[in-house]
């Protein structure tokens, strides 16, 4: 089973698009300290809906919550969530997940594996985790909140 960890942007692209039962399922997904406390914390203090929804992935043991560790990587490029991310890809040796494109463009300089939300879930089908109709359907779903020309390149990944 592949490691994940999640950034805030990708917990909640990934609810958004109604698959994220399901990739917590197919993959272990952790959750950094920093992330939880922007996601959830801040989140259900604002009343948001994907805040309870991705808690509850964590109460229920769906989703690993990561040991408070220190920052090692503190970047004027990147906020605390995305630090914690990379030093627990670094560290555990497994891939992030993210749609920021300055984090991502650190991570691929640092050497260090990823994936988008619309790539996992591309991905997902291919890997007859998600079938092509659901995988389509939860695209369409996150188009509100991705590129569109990343939108389009997942639809055409989905067909081919």
């Amino acid at each position: 089973m592949e490691k994940l960890v999640l950034d805030s942007d990708a917990w909640i692209k990934l609810y958004k698009s109604g698959l994220l039962g399901k990739v917590c399922e197919a993959f272990d997904c952790m959750m950094t300290v920093p992330v939880f406390e922007e996601v959830v914390l801040a989140g259900m203090r604002a009343s948001y809906e994907d805040a309870s929804a991705i808690n509850a992935l964590v109460v229920q043991k769906r989703a690993r919550m990561l040991p408070r560790w220190g920052i090692k990587h503190h970047l004027p490029v990147i906020g605390n969530g995305e630090a914690s991310v990379l030093d627990a890809c670094v560290r555990l040796g497994c891939a992030a997940v993210s749609d920021d494109a300055r984090f991502i463009s650190l991570l691929e300089k640092r050497g260090v594996a990823f994936h988008t939300p619309a790539s996992l879930i591309v991905g997902m089908c291919l890997g007859k985790i998600a079938g092509r109709k659901e995988a389509a359907e939860a695209l369409g779903l996150l188009r509100p909140w991705i590129r569109e020309s990343v939108f389009q390149a997942s639809l055409k990944a989905l067909e081919d």
